[in-house]
């Protein structure tokens, strides 16, 4: 049975044009079909036939070359040797055994320094790490009493002082950054003589300037869906802050003075040790504050008896910053530059890392706006 041609179809052989029906050429009389139409259509067959075996060649070969390299890879880790166990490896032993002398001689700077390069030799074992969460555990625990070379000191003996208020006499101290690893504007480290001052042992609580608007019928900033009475309050400008501590008869610490309570004239960039561990006991920062601020007080104080003045939340002092302020500041009761456009903020916050912990670290804001991480405390000159 023949397939019936389209109307345009033409013999194949004579290239006559025949009728749809016809079976036989007119002209040339050969008989005409489906054979004109099948060539093309076979042509086609025969050329994906082609294509498709060479697709599943390449297929099988990349497939091939895969278990190949598979087949090398098991090979090599057959080949190395296995990874000598904790019990031996002397060092790691020894480094543990070092660790726990430490700090059962109450040096736990040293006993964390001793189990960090433990936990870099085997990061694979659990023992260091361990041993790690216990001290940190002991550390948090021991607060009041935390142990370390460069420990808070307790302040000098003061003149009578409100009770949230801290005595600092007159003295010496090196302000700025003594040792490498700060930012450019901490340098040079220079001596310093501040006149006594008092400073606020905790920052500014939300009741505290609530019941201050009130007063002065001022308006109450927004607070954080976290915020509480106890909680330090924030968003409030350089400008409220101001405001709040004149309202006192108070008003904001300079940048030296900030510095100095919260060093405790103690030598070094860090309040307390050199590693994260230690700022826990005393700092809400990004290690360890869950993404906000908490109720003041609530960790052991730094510096001279100082809550939350690193982490929790950054505090405005009253200089003006200036990148390189401390090339020429006077060696007295400084009191930052002149004029400027953004003003110096100190401590760190609740999301800060550690490195801006540092006692020397400056920050710097627009006074003109709060923000969510920003606060503030006062402090007082001695009455004439």
């Amino acid at each position: 049975m023949t397939d019936r041609l389209p109307a345009s179809g033409r013999c194949a052989h004579c290239g006559a044009e025949i009728s749809p029906a016809a079976t036989v050429c007119g002209f040339c009389q050969k008989p005409v079909g489906h054979t004109w139409v099948l060539r093309p259509v076979l042509t086609g067959l025969i050329v994906g036939l082609v294509l498709g075996l060479l697709a599943a060649g390449a297929i099988w070969m990349r497939a091939a070359m895969r278990r190949a390299a598979a087949q090398e890879q098991a090979a090599a880790a057959d080949a190395a040797p296995p990874a000598a166990p904790a019990d031996q490896d002397p060092t790691y032993t020894s480094l543990l055994t070092q660790a726990e002398g430490e700090a059962a001689r109450g040096d736990y700077r040293q006993a964390v320094a001793v189990l960090m390069q433990a936990l870099s030799r085997r990061p694979d074992r659990p023992e260091a790490r361990a041993r790690l969460e216990a001290l940190r555990a002991q550390l948090m625990r021991e607060q009041p009493t935390l142990a370390a070379p460069q420990a808070p000191r307790a302040p000098p003996q003061a003149p009578p002082e409100p009770a949230d208020m801290v005595f600092m006499p007159a003295g010496h101290f090196t302000m700025g950054a003594d040792q490498p690893g700060g930012s450019e504007d901490e340098y040079p480290a220079h001596e310093v003589f501040l006149s006594s001052y008092s400073i606020e042992a905790r920052e500014v609580t939300v009741e505290q300037y609530r019941d201050f608007c009130a007063q002065t019928k001022r308006g109450f900033p927004r607070q954080p869906s976290w915020s509480t009475p106890q909680h330090p309050v924030v968003s409030v400008t350089w400008h409220d802050a101001r405001a709040y501590c004149r309202h006192l008869g108070r008003r904001l610490p300079t940048e030296a003075e900030w510095e100095r309570a919260a060093r405790c004239d103690a030598r070094g960039r860090w309040p307390a040790g050199s590693m994260p561990e230690f700022a826990e006991a005393f700092a809400w920062f990004a290690l360890d504050s869950e993404d906000h601020a908490h109720p003041v007080g609530l960790k052991a104080p730094g510096g001279c008896r100082l809550y939350d003045a690193y982490g929790n939340v950054w505090e405005w002092v009253s200089d003006w910053y200036f990148e390189r302020y401390y090339d020429s500041s006077p060696k007295q009761d400084p009191r930052g530059p002149r004029s400027g456009d953004e003003r110096v903020l100190r401590g760190g916050a609740f999301d800060s890392p550690f490195e801006f912990l540092s006692a020397t670290y400056r920050e710097k804001f627009d006074p003109k706006y709060g923000a969510e991480n920003r606060g503030f405390r006062c402090a007082a000159s001695p009455a004439p």
